[in-house]
């Protein structure tokens, strides 16, 4: 592993180093500020010399691709690429810097899983997200990491995805170069099996963010046999059990054929949250009034 850069850095005489965000086995991410302007900054920072052998997992690779594909894609769910370039045996990868927390650093604050209502929301905005990256005309993007890590919630409520190291443009099938990148719990059997990663990968990933988001179960001690979410949580919807069961299906064909679909059912069990959320309300406005018509009678008595 390179050392860390010590706060107060410069880097190309432009970005000065602030802080540490996070680090991996080959980088590092920095809270920069650019010195013109003063405008904040997250930088990507790439060894590609790990362990004292010529990037012998193909990193660069990865961050090229990483890099070609943020700085061709514009979404408001997508971080905005600045610059990207080299010194020595680093590459570095300068982008917006989004305020907010992981929704895995979410829930570790609560220290309680995510409501139904919650989760709905944010697996609406995370399909947004993957209509524009799978729609890409004529070479659509798929993620192939999708994970409550790789999510974060600006503090203005927005989801952004902000880890794009193993996306790869669309084909038939599209194989991951060098070694199988798997996440436990959060990737399909496929991309254990062959390494080969389709807009379907990213589906089973969607359902299996949602499901550890209103579980708090990891997902691998189930080796791909999920219980059925009202298992875990019998408040839990029909209707988002019966989604994410489609979404975690080991078969990919089973599973939800594009993510338009898989958002329209998201929608559609967010409207039954939403009916059943004002009936109970509504039932607990009458219980209310009963009970204050009953105290009024009992004290004119």
């Amino acid at each position: 592993m390179f050392d860390e850069l010590p706060k107060g850095f410069v880097i190309r005489e432009r970005y000065r180093i602030l802080s540490v965000l996070g680090r991996g086995a080959t980088s590092y991410v920095y809270l920069a500020k650019e010195l013109r302007g003063g405008n904040l900054c997250a930088i990507k920072a790439i060894s590609l010399d790990a362990d004292g052998s010529r990037d012998p997992f193909g990193h660069a690779d990865m961050v090229l691709q990483e890099a070609r594909l943020l700085t061709g894609l514009s979404h408001p769910g997508l971080p905005k690429v600045f610059e990207f370039f080299s010194t020595s045996d680093v590459y570095f990868l300068v982008m917006e810097w989004v305020a907010g927390q992981t929704l895995y650093q979410i829930m570790l604050d609560r220290g309680v899983p995510i409501t139904e209502s919650e989760t709905l929301s944010w697996g609406i905005e995370i399909c947004h997200i993957l209509e524009y990256l799978h729609s890409r005309h004529p070479r659509p993007v798929v993620v192939g990491d999708i994970k409550p890590n790789n999510l974060l919630r600006t503090y203005e409520g927005r989801i952004k995805m902000i880890d794009f190291g193993i996306a790869r443009y669309s084909g038939a099938g599209v194989k991951v170069a060098g070694l199988t990148f798997v996440t436990p719990g959060f990737s399909p059997p496929e991309q254990y099996a062959k390494g080969t990663i389709d807009h379907r990968t990213d589906i089973y990933s969607v359902g299996a963010t949602l499901y550890f988001l209103m579980t708090g179960q990891p997902l691998e001690r189930y080796r791909f046999n999920v219980p059925p979410l009202r298992a875990l949580i019998s408040s839990a919807s029909a209707e988002l059990e019966a989604t994410l069961a489609q979404c975690l299906q080991q078969d990919r064909a089973r599973r939800y054929q594009n993510v338009e679909d898989l958002a329209r059912d998201l929608r559609a069990a967010q409207e039954v949250e939403k009916r059943q959320t004002n009936m109970n309300a509504q039932a607990r406005d009458i219980l209310a009034s009963l009970y204050r018509s009953k105290k009024r009678e009992r004290l004119d008595l």
